[in-house]
């Protein structure tokens, strides 16, 4: 008989860590300059302030740490990026960054989307995939290979804050949620100043023309936009955007 729990990810029973699907540094980053988190209400966003950074244990130690480290790249890619010898172009409309790592920031992609599929937060209630695609996720994740550029493609913007292009609005942080269109499923997540749009079964021909995903070469395209100029934000992100901002009356 087993008394302890088993890890989400490798299957051993074990003592589990609390584990982040967003990465707490950005739940972190948030509360330090005031809370504008927002908290999930069936497919709707509602604005509400909370110290919660959406954990649960779900991973053993070995596991947390691993995915960790490619969570710590990617936190640098997006913050800090010549420290990892990546370059990063910014435009008022897009970013293009170049010598990513596509292995660390692919898998760092990919283990987001998994914490979320297995979570059974209310927050992450949305994202809800079958068990041989969590099962695929799992191996991948387990033997550290990064999925194919248009396996779980995950397509990411940028999102300016209201008064000031240049600088990113990270002020939000929203429980995902799904967008059909037409023969395409996304889950979209939104946190660390990006939307990252988890695409399902695969990218349109128009998505791998314009390269918004990490190509094996690590070059990415990423769309910049005003918060307030997103087709796809709710008016309740729209709202707590324009409210943190000095000037913006809602």
């Amino acid at each position: 008989m087993h008394f302890l729990p088993e890890c989400r990810l490798c299957g051993r029973h074990a003592e589990l860590r609390d584990s982040h699907v967003i990465p707490k540094t950005f739940f972190t980053q948030l509360k330090k300059s005031g809370p504008a988190l927002l908290a999930h209400d069936d497919i709707l966003f509602r604005n509400r302030a909370t110290q919660d950074s959406w954990s649960q244990r779900l991973l053993c130690s070995p596991c947390e740490q691993r995915l960790s480290i490619w969570e710590e790249y990617a936190i640098e890619v997006l913050r800090r990026p010549s420290r990892k010898k990546v370059i990063v172009r910014k435009k008022a409309w897009e970013w293009e960054f170049f010598n990513v790592d596509y292995a660390t920031f692919r898998l760092f992609q990919l283990s987001v989307l998994f914490r979320a599929a297995v979570s059974t937060r209310v927050e992450y209630e949305h994202v809800r995939l079958d068990s041989k695609t969590v099962e695929r996720m799992q191996y991948l994740l387990n033997s550290a290979e990064p999925p194919a550029e248009n396996e779980f493609p995950c397509l990411m913007e940028a999102i300016w804050s209201p008064s000031q292009t240049g600088r990113l609005y990270t002020q939000v942080i929203g429980a995902p949620r799904t967008l059909p269109i037409g023969p395409q499923l996304y889950y979209w997540f939104v946190f660390g100043g990006f939307c990252w749009y988890y695409v399902f079964p695969k990218l349109s021909q128009v998505e791998l023309t314009y390269n918004s995903y990490l190509s094996r070469g690590g070059y990415m395209r990423v769309p910049a936009l005003h918060v307030h100029e997103h087709p796809w934000l709710s008016i309740g992100v729209v709202k707590t955007a324009l409210k943190t901002e000095a000037g913006w009356q809602v």
